[in-house]
């Protein structure tokens, strides 16, 4: 068994790890990231454990607890997520929050740390984190069955984070500002820009009920959009899995040069071939023995005068005494 050396790591390289659980808004990531559906979880803990020990850098911490959740290692994912989000890292607060608010807690403290997190992960420009704040504020959310929180409506903010987050790219975003623009709450009623903003939401977003949800209003204002939009998104999906494939062939071919291997050598030692010879001639030679004590007790046997100390004794003898039918005593004591 051969532990190969790790691999040399540079901060500004892309890694195994990057390639297999970066996520793709995260401000620190190298490479483009994937999302939580495209994460093999198992895979990704492998690439960011290696890459983590060898450079521990924050990046390989977080993508490192991503990997973590998705192999419902929560407490653990947790873990890393306040510690990250601790020292300043904006996607690891805006995590932490979204799982203590999917495993609940009672904890008031911990409750409302998770709320600041969030609160500075939107006012850092963090896309997923302005969107969710901003559907908090356009509802007035109380969620404090969840994590002892209650979030104070304000649409004001609701529509400058939904716009933010939208303009960023981020498909939620985009939908609660389309819903905003159409019902005329922030800002005036707008049916153009309800349209412009639920279009985009239909060709980003990935949940699918919010994918029918935007659908269904196109549906509404641009019936004919519809095909248009589900034809481009089936083209990504396609160009999508074939980076994904890509990044994984390539995620795996450094991953295979750290894992342990059996590496047998070409040529032998003599030392070895010597051994291997001394024991070839004894086996030679015991089932020699064996084979003319057999015949010779079986030769006697015929006539019935068979000498029970006579008999091969030896495993091997005993077996091929077997086969001719005959059961051999056990050797006196």
């Amino acid at each position: 068994m051969i532990m190969p050396p790790a691999r040399n790591r540079s901060a500004d390289e892309i890694d195994a790890c990057d390639l297999l659980a970066a996520n793709p808004w995260d401000p620190e990531k190298t490479g483009e990231g994937v999302r939580s559906d495209e994460l093999d979880g198992e895979l990704a803990l492998e690439a960011c454990e290696r890459a983590f020990a060898v450079l521990p850098l924050p990046r390989f911490a977080f993508q490192k607890a991503r990997a973590l959740q998705k192999v419902d290692r929560a407490v653990e994912a947790m873990q890393i997520y306040r510690s990250l989000a601790k020292k300043g890292y904006v996607a690891a607060m805006y995590n932490f929050w979204v799982l203590l608010s999917d495993k609940k807690t009672t904890d008031d403290a911990l409750g409302k740390e998770a709320a600041e997190f969030l609160k500075k992960a939107a006012r850092s420009g963090y896309p997923p984190a302005m969107s969710a704040l901003a559907k908090y504020r356009l509802d007035g959310t109380d969620m404090r069955d969840r994590v002892r929180v209650s979030w104070r409506r304000d649409v004001d903010e609701a529509f400058r984070l939904s716009r933010s987050a939208a303009k960023a790219g981020d498909p939620y975003g985009a939908l609660l500002l389309a819903y905003m623009f159409e019902n005329g709450i922030g800002t005036g009623m707008e049916a153009a820009a309800a349209l412009k903003w639920y279009r985009v939401a239909a060709e980003r977003s990935v949940l699918s009920r919010r994918v029918d949800y935007a659908f269904g209003k196109l549906g509404e204002y641009d019936p004919a959009a519809i095909e248009e939009i589900r034809k481009l998104r089936r083209e990504r999906a396609t160009q999508r899995r074939q980076k994904l494939a890509e990044w994984r062939a390539q995620a795996l071919r450094m991953l295979e040069e750290e894992r342990p291997r059996i590496i047998v050598e070409d040529a032998w030692p003599d030392e070895l071939i010597a051994d291997l010879e001394a024991m070839r001639g004894a086996l030679v030679e015991k089932v020699r023995t064996d084979v003319r004590r057999v015949a010779s007790a079986l030769g006697r046997a015929v006539s019935t005068k068979v000498n029970e100390n006579e008999l091969p004794q030896s495993e091997l003898g005993r077996l091929w005494w077997s086969l001719v039918g005959l059961t051999i005593p056990e050797a006196p004591e």
